[in-house]
């Protein structure tokens, strides 16, 4: 049996899992899943824009999911980029 309290042992688990991904590897576990995402809402666009100019028909729900999954890929994206750019600085000064 464990010795640490589960609460704390998971708690120290999600600190390490948030510092992996926020600090050693941000364009693996951030960037891949922006350009999934990107990819889905750029797709989900163009199948926008074909429907309406096929049927003249807007469909919003199709709007809306495209715009949500380019906005979270744009989010995660930036979010990627800003956290490689923070290790690169922080190793430079070891902080």
């Amino acid at each position: 049996p464990s010795k640490k309290n589960p609460i704390a042992h998971g708690l120290e688990l999600v600190a390490t899992i948030i510092r992996l991904i926020t600090q050693e590897r941000p364009l693996l576990y951030l960037g891949i899943p922006s350009a999934i995402l990107l990819t889905a809402g750029g797709a989900a666009a163009v199948y926008l824009i074909w429907l309406f100019n096929k049927t003249r028909y807007f469909s919003i729900p199709i709007a809306i999911i495209a715009l949500g999954l380019t906005l979270l890929g744009t989010i995660l994206a930036t979010a990627a980029l800003t956290f490689h750019a923070l290790a690169i600085v922080l190793k430079r000064y070891r902080l």
